[in-house]
């Protein structure tokens, strides 16, 4: 029997719990054309700087899923915030995904340049990949 991957709807932050359709694998472009690399660092920071900063985070209790991102203006008080409640079936993975990705769709049209800080190596480095299969990185 042919193993099925579960339905994430990226647009609904919510796990529908139906069936994807056939994941594309492979490059869909060449790897040197990716260019994130220099993008994104999964080393630890010495400090964490507010002024144009977008702070991530995603996590799973026994109450639920939730995803969520929020930006601090220079004198620290809180600009702008985003909470999304998953589905308990969704993992801290997808929630992390979720995060980064919300604040990328939020910020996709700012004149200004800002960071986007999470503390998800998974997340990050599967946003490295280019060939990942997980239809919420290859929409980052």
């Amino acid at each position: 029997m042919a193993k099925k991957q579960l339905c994430f709807d990226s647009v609904t932050p919510l796990y529908t719990g139906a069936y994807c359709p056939t994941t594309t694998r492979g490059h869909q472009f060449h790897p040197a054309d990716f260019k994130i690399d220099f993008r994104i660092s999964t080393e630890p920071a010495p400090n964490y700087p507010i002024e144009n900063s977008i702070y991530t985070d995603g996590s799973k209790t026994t109450d639920g899923t939730g995803s969520a991102f929020c930006s601090i203006d220079d004198l620290g008080q809180l600009k702008t915030k985003w909470l999304g409640k998953l589905s308990q079936d969704n993992n801290i993975f997808q929630a992390e995904l979720l995060a980064i990705h919300q604040a990328i769709l939020h910020h996709i049209n700012s004149k200004t340049q800002v960071k986007i800080w999470s503390d998800s190596l998974s997340s990050l480095q599967a946003i490295l990949n280019p060939t990942s299969p997980h239809p919420l990185v290859r929409d980052i």
